[in-house]
């Protein structure tokens, strides 16, 4: 799994191992009155990820809801 925190929004994406690691990436993109824009993106093709604006202070538990 990777967290990626980007700030400005226009990071590229990271990519899927090839047979390996990351499985798991989640793109975490800091917002005005402290919110974020929480992403999940799965090598697994047939999963949906999640896309989601929360608040900041509930990240780390989103985090560690989604290892």
């Amino acid at each position: 799994m990777v967290v990626h925190i980007d700030a400005d929004g226009v990071a590229d994406p990271i990519p899927f191992g090839v047979g390996g690691p990351p499985v798991v990436v989640i793109r975490v993109q800091p917002m005005a009155g402290e919110l974020s824009k929480f992403v999940v993106s799965s090598s697994d093709s047939s999963d949906e990820g999640e896309d989601d604006i929360i608040q900041t202070d509930r990240v780390p538990g989103r985090i560690v809801q989604t290892s």
